[in-house]
């Protein structure tokens, strides 16, 4: 460690080598308790420098033993280690600003958050293979869907799946989001009542830049998971949220949704716009803890993200 700026500089001036009282230059580790005795360095930053160098040392003599291709190879598999490294750290910080929370970061299609094998129950089995496949073909524009059902059936371990996965993918260049409804209500009602002078709390047009129009790839959480109260029927910030799913069909932004709402529900709670949007562009999973339930999915179609209109396809969804 060193002490001070003027012994800072001596060092520097001693740091080619440190000569003996004959002129001689002394070895290197001599030199390094030489300036540890002279209080350039403290005896710990003088052990530690010793311990490098010796390590040093050692490596340097094994690349003396090796071949010319050894060495070659070697210097590939360091460049490919810290490849692997750089992009390990540039996925786990795409994770974060996608604001994925830490424990979803390792969720994929085939084990649980806890490395255990994940057992799909038959009836969600569409849902599954779906999500799994909306992942892997992902492009800019593609259609998102809906996954439907109570608590713990897994809605949203596979839309958090299909977001890491797609990040995988695309890296960086993807802008991809996950927030939960209450969260987005929360901020636009903050943004909202923000004071003109308040630097800290985001305006609505960058609450609604960030979550609804600059995601190529949005996870919405738990869709209607509070019931607004009589008065809240018209609330401003329920509003965003219509738009929010108006904008994002319109200009065919990938959404994907998880709610424990029906669809009827749904056109109660929101409006019958939003159902249809939900709907009529994207396909519906229904997801059930109880292996015999109803799963939907488009009738007469073996891709449900085919064809450009899926309202089309069918007049009513009462039998699906």
């Amino acid at each position: 460690m060193l002490i001070s700026s003027p012994k800072r500089e001596g060092f520097h001036q001693l740091a080619p080598g440190i000569k003996d009282k004959d002129g001689k230059l002394m070895p290197i580790e001599q030199a390094v308790y030489e300036w540890e005795r002279r209080g350039l360095m403290s005896r710990s930053g003088a052990d530690s420098l010793v311990k490098h160098l010796r390590i040093a040392a050692a490596n340097r003599a094994k690349l003396d033993g090796l071949s010319a291709g050894d060495r070659a190879a070697m210097d590939a598999a360091e460049r490919k280690k810290r490849e692997e490294e750089q992009n390990r750290q540039a996925f786990t910080r795409a994770l974060i600003d996608a604001r994925i929370p830490m424990a979803m970061h390792t969720a994929n299609f085939d084990t649980t958050e806890n490395g255990a094998p994940l057992t799909i129950l038959d009836g969600n089995k569409k849902a599954h293979h779906w999500t799994r496949e909306l992942a892997l073909r992902w492009v800019k524009q593609h259609k998102g869907l809906t996954l439907s059902g109570p608590s713990g059936c897994g809605k949203t371990y596979l839309a958090t799946a299909a977001l890491v996965e797609i990040i995988r993918q695309h890296g960086r260049v993807t802008a991809s989001i996950m927030v939960t409804e209450r969260e987005l209500l929360q901020a636009f009602r903050q943004s909202y009542n923000r004071r003109a002078d308040d630097p800290y709390t985001p305006s609505t047009i960058e609450v609604r830049e960030r979550f609804v129009v600059r995601p190529d790839v949005l996870v919405l959480d738990d869709f209607g998971a509070e019931e607004p109260s009589a008065s809240e029927k018209g609330d401003w910030a329920r509003g965003q949220i219509m738009d929010l799913v108006e904008f994002r069909t319109r200009e065919r932004k990938t959404t994907i949704v998880t709610t424990n709402l029906t669809e009827a529900e749904i056109g109660r709670r929101y409006d019958n716009r939003i159902c249809s949007r939900l709907t009529g562009h994207s396909p519906w999973f229904d997801m059930m803890i109880p292996a015999d339930f109803r799963q939907t999915v488009i009738p007469n179609s073996d891709d449900p993200f085919a064809g450009e209109d899926i309202a089309a396809l069918f007049n009513t969804k009462g039998g699906l």
